[in-house]
């Protein structure tokens, strides 16, 4: 399964930082940026266990940035 954020990430040291973070606490999820793409992407993809969005979405938020769902693209049911 794959869930897609926009953020307000530009930088490639702040991309590395949240990377860092968000990988220790999720660490059977492959997480990555796209910082080419307009909307900044954080995607991750993970297989049947079960991410705490409400978690990575506060650990983001108070590292100082903005996310958020992709419009085109809901989270699955359960998830968040």
């Amino acid at each position: 399964m794959v869930e897609v954020f926009k953020t307000n990430i530009v930088d490639a040291r702040d991309a590395e930082r949240v990377l860092v973070t968000l990988s220790h606490h999720f660490p059977f999820a492959s997480i990555n940026f796209d910082l080419t793409d307009v909307d900044k992407i954080l995607r991750i993809e993970y297989k049947s266990y079960l991410v705490n969005f409400n978690k990575l979405v506060s650990m983001i938020e108070e590292m100082g940035f903005e996310i958020e769902f992709l419009e085109d693209h809901q989270p699955m049911r359960g998830f968040f």
